[in-house]
């Protein structure tokens, strides 16, 4: 949400609680990633230089994207200024759901350029905001005169957030990529937890979707946790999992998915099954600094599309270990563990949920991937072949069993 002062007497003032912002601020970076819309501020004088959903902290002279953002409020500024903030629309755009606040239907850049939707957005420093420019806020005690620190009307505010959004999902990034492919099949209303999303496949026919724009869970009173920075207080029952942790999904042809998840969704692989006659055997991939977020593993009947497990995460190995004794006394087939694996090293716990899906309630630990350069780490099969990292022999069903059951009903 943008805030900016103005004068209209109908908005809501921001001033009683410190604004939106207020617990948003992070320290400044001079050289690091930034963003936008939960703005990472640079080091006072550089510009959040943005370009595929990504933003990089320089100097204003070097960034010739038409989105790029010195400030998210005065206090970004040297004393004195204020933070302006112009908008450049496309042909045909109504500027009158913006309410007060005027829109700039010409160039906002020096040079006038803007992005492939018709879209710009930059916010400077400066003594003072010439019209159509807006004076962005945090607080009312940020504007001048009787204006007040007011949030955008609501339809204003989130086009501007969608037309962004979209100039760097639709155009630039994924969307167009994943389209190119073939696989699309567009976009759909927004899901429980998130907005619009671009639906598509994989070329092995996973139902996939992907989205920019997030709800944050918000904790009712009696799950609100003492520190505000975790989602909601500890459970205190049952295994006690505490977020998603990965997908794990069959494939007929691992290299086939791996390069899609590569080349098309722009994933990276961080460890790999190579079997003895070139073929690969399972991929793990990531988009995050874990180790994985998504796995695949050759389908053993060469379906297509089909699911091996969800995974939940728990603090400790403990946890998985109590959870193995709560799945027992509630009559909830173990499949195998606990034990750890070799691959990622994860400590694990595998059940047929009632409806026959396979959970895996584990302890990921510790492993991060902060290397940029990071190299997969590519198993033999004759190294899988010796089970999991402690001797622990791999059931059959764990290669064989999967959802939906195929014709022989595994």
């Amino acid at each position: 949400m943008f805030l900016a002062c103005g004068t209209s007497s109908n908005s809501d003032d921001t001033s009683s609680d410190g604004g939106a912002g207020t617990d948003r601020e992070l320290p400044r970076d001079a050289a690091g990633s930034c963003t936008p819309f939960q703005p990472r501020i640079c080091a006072q004088g550089q510009t959040c230089c943005f370009s595929d959903l990504s933003g990089t902290c320089g100097e204003p002279s070097a960034c010739t994207s038409p989105l790029q953002f010195e400030c998210a409020g005065p206090k970004d500024c040297n004393a004195g200024e204020v933070c302006c903030a112009g908008f450049v629309f496309p042909a045909g755009f109504d500027a009158s759901e913006l309410g007060g606040f005027s829109a700039d239907a010409s160039g906002v850049l020096p040079d006038g350029s803007f992005g492939e939707d018709g879209v710009a957005a930059t916010t400077v420093c400066a003594a003072s905001c010439a019209s159509p420019r807006v004076s962005l806020c945090k607080t009312s005690a940020d504007c001048t005169g009787e204006a007040t620190c007011r949030a955008l009307p609501e339809g204003g505010s989130s086009a501007i957030v969608a037309m962004i959004a979209e100039a760097f999902t639709r155009h630039k990034v994924r969307v167009a990529v994943i389209e190119a492919s073939g696989l699309g099949k567009g976009w759909v209303d927004g899901d429980l937890g998130h907005g619009p999303a671009y639906a598509f496949t994989t070329p092995d026919g996973h139902n996939l979707e992907i989205y920019y724009e997030t709800n944050w869970y918000a904790p009712p009173p009696e799950l609100k946790p003492a520190l505000k920075n975790q989602a909601q207080r500890y459970p205190s029952r049952g295994a006690n999992v505490r977020r998603l942790d990965h997908l794990n999904l069959l494939t007929s042809d691992v290299a086939v998915l791996r390069h899609f998840m590569e080349d098309v969704l722009g994933l990276r692989t961080t460890e790999m099954i190579l079997l003895d006659n070139g073929r690969e055997a399972g991929a793990w991939v990531t988009t995050t600094n874990k180790t994985y977020d998504v796995a695949f593993t050759e389908d053993h009947y060469r379906a297509h599309g089909r699911f091996h497990h969800v995974t939940y995460a728990v603090d400790s190995r403990e946890d998985v270990l109590r959870s193995a004794d709560i799945f027992l006394e509630n009559g909830i087939h173990i499949e195998t563990g606990p034990h750890k694996h070799a691959v990622q090293q994860t400590f694990f716990l595998y059940v047929y949920e009632p409806g026959g899906n396979r959970v895996e309630v584990a302890c990921p630990g510790a492993r991060l991937m902060l290397a940029p350069d990071w190299q997969p780490v590519v198993w033999t099969e004759a190294e899988r072949k010796l089970g999991q990292a402690w001797g622990l022999k791999t059931v059959e069903s764990f290669h064989t069993y999967g959802t939906p059951p195929v014709k022989d009903g595994r």
